[in-house]
């Protein structure tokens, strides 16, 4: 009787013990249905849980831009160059719902991106980490126009000027007209990838530098509409 009665007491202190520290350290049980609404972010080398149980249709009712939100609190990276991924598919569309895009309860989101320093936030005038993250992401595709579209123009430009001296064939002229073609085409994806980042007007320096990189993309344009006169020359 005694063992019993010690077994008895033993439980009953050891549940009071559990309740206790589970009160301190704010454990409590996760029903089924909030688990439903759980999703697991991978960044660098962490991973977060979180949940979106603040939405009464759960993953059905969460959107993109809703899970980028939580994304930017959780790791201090800014929306505006997050790139998120689920099962190797790239997540674009900010009005979509989770579940359309393709995240369900547990699934695995990946994150790319930067967190920006206060160091980098101190570059730009509204010491907002959300404009500084749109400066970089108008910096990457400036950068790319520049370096892989000035050298093709200007190489162009000279095999034109080479042509008209040495009156290339049908053939020659053909393949000039496709390389103006290509080339506007590039410049046009630019202007739209541009066109694509939105910033709020109290983000001076950000929009500053997207006018910046349209009138540039412009300036390329015009060169290569000038040269396309010529080669409308050549077949005359």
């Amino acid at each position: 009787m005694d063992c019993r009665r010690f077994q008895t007491q033993f439980l009953f202190l050891w549940r009071a013990f559990t309740a206790t520290l589970a009160s301190i350290v704010g454990y409590r049980k996760i029903s089924e249905k909030e688990r439903q609404t759980w999703v697991v972010l991978s960044w660098k080398n962490h991973r977060y849980d979180m949940n979106f149980k603040e939405f009464p249709g759960g993953l059905h009712e969460a959107t993109v831009k809703d899970l980028k939100e939580k994304c930017k609190m959780m790791t201090n990276v800014p929306i505006a160059t997050m790139r998120l991924q689920v099962s190797g598919a790239n997540i674009k569309d900010n009005t979509s719902s989770l579940t359309s895009v393709g995240i369900h309860a547990n699934a695995v989101v990946m994150l790319n991106g930067e967190e920006a320093s206060e160091e980098d936030v101190q570059q730009v005038a509204s010491g907002n980490a959300e404009e500084y993250g749109l400066i970089v992401r108008i910096s990457s595709v400036l950068d790319k126009l520049v370096k892989g579209s000035d050298d093709q123009i200007s190489s162009w430009e000279e095999n034109v000027a080479t042509a008209a001296t040495e009156k290339p064939d049908e053939e020659g002229i053909k393949k000039l007209h496709d390389m103006g073609n290509y080339l506007s085409e590039k410049l046009l994806q630019a202007l739209i990838t541009l066109d694509g980042v939105e910033c709020p007007s109290e983000f001076d320096t950000a929009r500053q530098r997207r006018r910046e990189g349209v009138r540039l993309t412009q300036q390329y344009l015009d060169r290569i509409d000038k040269t396309r006169l010529a080669i409308r020359g050549l077949s005359q």
